[in-house]
């Protein structure tokens, strides 16, 4: 596999995550989830583990429809609510708000990356940081993009993994953490292999 093919393949699977946190999951994903369809995700008994549970939860609704409502209704219950069950942001996991001093970290590091930040969350987002990793997947960013990986994400996406996963609400997200875990822990390999390319 050539190195344009691994970043290629690293920012389909950053951008597929960032925005299955950020927001509800497009109904075009939750339907190949749903239908059966072939997903092409990494080879890492994690990822696959999230996929069976995402797979076997959709299997136990008569209709696509009423699958779909009911992760929207968990992604709301999890993320978006007043009393949301799970925090996406890294500030909450530092003992911080979000909008407050981590926040303004991460916003800086996105600053000095060139990364232009289109959201209306705040930079601490789970979703918006692994966008950020999305952007900068390339051979020219790669120094860059470690810091931000090593220095930021590993600090604390594992403790959100974990929350999600604990939660009993979650029941499709559960399996969406199980893939984040799981390529983050490739990750940490694949990032170490490109530097010393």
């Amino acid at each position: 596999m050539g190195i344009e093919e691994i970043m290629n393949g690293r920012r389909a699977m950053y951008s597929l995550l960032g925005q299955l946190f950020l927001n509800y999951p497009r109904d075009e994903f939750l339907r190949d989830i749903y239908d059966g369809v072939e997903i092409p995700l990494p080879p890492h008994p994690l990822i696959r583990e999230g996929l069976e549970e995402i797979r076997k939860y959709a299997a136990s609704f008569p209709a696509f429809e009423d699958f779909a409502k009911s992760v929207r209704v968990e992604y709301t219950q999890l993320f978006a609510a007043p009393d949301a069950r799970v925090s996406p942001y890294q500030s909450s996991y530092e003992n911080d708000s979000p909008y407050g001093v981590v926040t303004l970290r991460i916003r800086e590091r996105f600053f000095d990356a060139g990364y232009k930040l289109n959201a209306n969350e705040p930079a601490d987002h789970i979703g918006i940081e692994l966008l950020f990793m999305a952007e900068t997947s390339n051979d020219k960013d790669i120094k860059k993009q470690n810091v931000f990986f090593e220095e930021e994400l590993l600090k604390w996406v594992f403790k959100f993994c974990s929350a999600v996963e604990s939660c009993s609400e979650a029941k499709f997200y559960r399996g969406v953490s199980k893939i984040l875990r799981g390529f983050i822990e490739m990750e940490k390999l694949v990032i170490k292999r490109l530097l010393t390319l």
